[in-house]
């Protein structure tokens, strides 16, 4: 009797070829479902990243925050418009009164601030 000779296949490695394929197939094509999810959860930039601009009167309950937890007092403040505050405060870590001028961009963060002591 003849016996037929099978082709016999090693099934470890025929196993861990198609891991290998669906894990290649899985990490090549998460980038296009990772922006895809951007996409529909607003994209890929935040509220900060699209600011343009100067912040405005609203902004100066930030401002004050900024203020409070820097350890100083605001005595008085002022809008003096373009996103520019002028506030005069004292410093528990400094004596004296001191004046500033502070810039804030539209996301009511402060951008640049000039402090002059008042004599």
């Amino acid at each position: 009797m003849k016996t037929m000779k099978t082709n016999s296949y090693n099934i470890p490695v025929i196993t861990s070829m198609a891991i290998l394929l669906w894990a290649f197939i899985i990490y090549s094509s998460a980038p296009y479902y990772i922006k895809m999810y951007q996409a529909k959860s607003g994209g890929e930039t935040s509220q900060e990243d699209k600011c343009e601009g100067v912040g405005n009167e609203g902004c100066i309950e930030k401002v004050r925050q900024q203020y409070s937890s820097s350890n100083k007092t605001i005595l008085g403040e002022e809008y003096l418009g373009d996103g520019k505050f002028g506030i005069t405060f004292i410093d528990r870590d400094h004596a004296g009164t001191f004046s500033s001028k502070v810039f804030t961009d539209c996301n009511c963060n402060i951008k640049n601030s000039n402090v002059q002591i008042l004599k």
